[in-house]
């Protein structure tokens, strides 16, 4: 089992707490997933970008590998793996994995309206795309584009800019930035 930490944000001081990341997420949970989740973002301002997503319409698809973290039984955190890597932008010759959704629970977001239950499950989930990365031969190389909401959070991560992808910016890790970020996670 993989494992990584999260900080429970409910409690004073944050605590370091352990979470499962459940890589091949089994399709028969999103239904509840969904539903838990779809019922929280009713408590996100309107203008949240990712309010309209739904997991299980992503299922269909053979092209994604799904990945959870989870605490106990509740999903802190849903990713979208492309399953064939892409050419990095950063280093020519060499391919990176390519996250194409990736979303943390709603009540783990810093607006939510009584903050956030825990923090790093983003981190973790891109600590773990690092992960998947190295498995697949791609060094730790890993990219996505962003949502303009998420845009800090990339950058707060480490990720560097690499220019548009679909009127979106586009980020990506190098072998030492996906180092440095699994260094700190733990995963």
């Amino acid at each position: 089992m993989l494992t990584t930490i999260l900080r429970d944000m409910r409690v004073r001081p944050p605590a370091v707490v352990d979470a499962e990341v459940m890589i091949d997420f089994p399709d028969g949970r999103f239904p509840d997933v969904e539903a838990a989740w779809t019922a929280e973002r009713g408590n996100l301002p309107a203008s949240a970008e990712h309010v309209h997503w739904d997991w299980v319409r992503k299922l269909g698809s053979p092209n994604y590998r799904f990945v959870a973290i989870t605490v106990g039984t509740s999903v802190e955190g849903l990713m979208a793996i492309a399953r064939q890597p892409r050419a990095s932008r950063l280093t020519a010759g060499v391919q990176a994995v390519y996250v194409d959704f990736i979303e943390v629970a709603p009540w783990n977001l810093p607006w939510y309206p009584s903050g956030a239950r825990f923090k790093w499950v983003g981190k973790s989930l891109l600590a773990t795309a690092c992960r998947l990365s190295e498995q697949a031969g791609c060094g730790g190389r890993v990219a996505l584009s962003s949502l303009s909401q998420a845009e800090g959070f990339y950058r707060t991560c480490g990720m560097r800019e690499c220019g548009t992808n679909y009127g979106m910016v586009y980020f990506e890790y190098t072998e030492a930035d996906a180092t440095t970020l699994r260094t700190q996670i733990g995963v």
